[in-house]
């Protein structure tokens, strides 16, 4: 059975059709469809109290859902400002490290500007005493081969000394030896000429006790046997000499020149005289 619709009754054409038909019909008809139409109303009815209990559920329902948006909505507000309050902390947090890292970059390359003034001054310096390290090199390589040379000259000079020294040693020793044969010579010499001394004063002495009555002549006489004395002397230098430079007429060998044979004195103890 279909349900009528109270709103379009007046122009329902199946209202208008149940109309001309009780119109038309009988009375028991006329009650049927009324009964009809009371249990249509009464199915109206019901169904209208559970649209309208279905409509206060959704108003419920749509209610809860719009304090459910609007507590969402606030929830949402609520974490959308808290989230932009953390942004905005977070932003902040974000600026004042970049802030402390702007800082930290900023001494870093400050740090880094003043490592690489130092590292400069550093190289200027070490370049500066390399230069001055070279040239006290070279200074002192010039000054090593200069005292090499003199060193070198200095060993010749000395390996000349050497052989000079050995030289005046041997020359020494012989001079020495020399010597030693010409003091004994002059002892030689000096035994001779004090026996010679001692024979004219012997000759004066006898001369002394030779006396004469005339007294000029006696003078004359003494006068004489001085003279005859110190002839005597000089006799005896000068044929000592002679004897000397007969046996060795070249000096170049003092050896030679001053060995005198002793036995060449012997003749002189009886004299010439």
């Amino acid at each position: 059975m279909k349900v009528l619709r109270f709103d379009t009754m007046k122009d329902n054409p199946e209202l208008i059709k149940y109309k001309n038909q009780i119109k038309n019909n009988g009375p028991f008809e006329e009650q049927r469809l009324i009964t009809d139409l009371v249990a249509e109303l009464a199915i109206a009815l019901h169904s209208k109290a559970v649209l309208e209990s279905e409509n206060a559920a959704l108003k419920l329902e749509c209610q809860n859902f719009k304090f459910q948006i609007a507590e969402y909505e606030r929830t949402s507000n609520d974490e959308k400002n808290r989230l932009l309050e953390n942004v905005k902390e977070s932003q902040v947090r974000i600026q004042e490290k970049d802030m402390i890292l702007a800082k930290k970059d900023v001494q870093q390359l400050e740090e880094q500007k003043k490592h690489i003034i130092e590292v400069n001054e550093l190289k200027n310096a070490y370049y500066q005493q390399r230069n001055l390290f070279e040239k006290h090199e070279l200074e002192l390589r010039n000054t090593i081969n200069k005292l090499k040379a003199e060193t070198a000259e200095i060993n010749n000079n000395y390996k000349l000394c050497k052989e000079n020294v050995e030289t005046l040693q041997n020359k020494y020793i012989k001079y020495k030896s020399k010597v030693k044969y010409a003091v004994g010579i002059i002892n030689t010499l000096t035994s001779a000429l004090r026996r010679c001394s001692k024979k004219s004063a012997m000759y004066n002495k006898e001369c002394q006790t030779i006396s004469h009555p005339d007294k000029n002549i006696h003078e004359h006489y003494s006068s004489c046997c001085s003279l005859h004395s110190q002839c005597i002397v000089e006799t005896d230098k000068i044929v000592l000499a002679e004897l000397f430079f007969k046996q060795h007429p070249s000096s170049d060998d003092i050896e030679n020149v001053f060995f005198i044979p002793e036995n060449k004195f012997n003749n002189f103890d009886n004299g010439p005289y």
